[in-house]
């Protein structure tokens, strides 16, 4: 873990604050950043991989020997991607395995509310079917 530096977490710390802060936003909102933090967090994982095959395309372009374009040089990349690509890959791994537990819980939570909310609305039309039986039995 000492190999983790503090700044590969930032996304997933404000994916967590954003997802806290949306429950006293609107449903829509709320929905919406559920449903789309796990999207955004797969783009940038594939954004990260397209700029390390890029990079690594540019750095066997000017390499000169047969050691430049085996699986073995690509694999080293992608182990230690430098500069933009590791950390936007270390931070949009980060944000998708928090993303994607925060979704869940959020769609579940959501469906609950959802339940209780529909059986409020049937208990009180039901009570007003009632109270009109019994006004026109009264009157």
């Amino acid at each position: 873990m000492s190999s983790f530096p503090w700044y590969d977490g930032i996304a997933g710390v404000l994916v967590l604050g954003t997802w806290v802060a949306a429950w006293w936003r609107s449903r829509r909102f709320r929905l919406r950043f559920a449903l789309l933090a796990p999207a955004a967090a797969i783009a940038g994982i594939v954004l990260a991989l397209v700029v390390t095959v890029e990079t690594g395309r540019a750095a066997a372009d000017s390499c000169a020997g047969t050691d430049c374009h085996d699986v073995a040089g690509f694999t080293a990349r992608l182990d230690s991607p430098d500069g933009f690509a590791g950390l936007l890959g270390a931070n949009a791994t980060v944000a998708l395995f928090v993303a994607v537990p925060l979704t869940a819980v959020t769609l579940i939570v959501e469906y609950i509310l959802l339940v209780r909310r529909q059986n409020r609305e049937d208990r009180a039309l039901a009570e007003e079917a009632r109270r009109r039986r019994e006004a026109s039995r009264g009157a």
